[in-house]
């Protein structure tokens, strides 16, 4: 069941790991390997959270880093019937963006 997603603490995140990330047009672009939390408390940290995810062999379709780094914020909605993430972006607009670790990514912390 696809459905808004509205965390209410670090676990609620970490419930994430190993779903598998697709695009808004249906394109699988890896699992979350990771979740990092900002330092702030909820509710404050909601929607700062980055997810690490994995694409395994789709790296050479999208990048050629070994991890890609989401902001949060990209999140549409998740399925957990199907334990999915979708994005709010395109396959072709996930193409264009930068995938890399956030400079500020030793201040997160993970559970």
């Amino acid at each position: 069941m696809s459905m808004q997603w509205y965390p209410t603490s670090p676990h609620d995140y970490d419930m994430l790991k190993g779903y598998a990330v697709y695009t808004s047009d249906n394109a699988r672009l890896g699992s979350v390997e990771e979740i990092y939390h900002p330092a702030e408390d909820m509710p404050d940290a909601r929607g700062h959270s980055i997810f690490k995810v994995n694409p395994g062999i789709l790296r050479e379709v999208l990048t050629h880093a070994e991890d890609l780094y989401i902001p949060e914020r990209l999140i549409q909605s998740v399925d957990t019937q199907f334990d999915k993430i979708i994005l709010n972006l395109s396959k072709d607009a996930a193409q264009q963006q930068d995938w890399s670790r956030p400079e500020n990514l030793d201040t997160f912390h993970t559970l």
